[in-house]
């Protein structure tokens, strides 16, 4: 898990501090929205609380003058809504 964490989140900073002040989008697997938000939002990488990041749903963040980020949306499935839901996906 710590090595997961540690490849994922330093990918994610790399690209935040080469596209600083740029709208950046992310297409990712649901386990790198869980490490960008523990990382960008300085929590631990366990316990705390559970994350069940749904399929092709939209988390934002914001970076924030303060050098701080603000978590804008997450597990926005909006999209979604009146389709079909597909079982052998495994959707919730």
């Amino acid at each position: 898990m710590a090595s997961f964490h540690l490849r994922a989140g330093t990918a994610l900073h790399g690209v935040a501090r080469a596209l600083a002040g740029r709208t950046i989008v992310v297409v990712c697997h649901g386990g790198v929205v869980d490490v960008a938000l523990r990382s960008f939002l300085r929590l631990a990488i366990v316990g705390g609380f559970e994350l069940e990041t749904r399929n092709t749903s939209l988390t934002e963040l914001v970076h924030l003058e303060s050098g701080r980020w603000r978590l804008v949306r997450y597990n926005d499935a909006a999209h979604l809504a009146g389709l079909p839901v597909d079982s052998r996906v495994g959707d919730r």
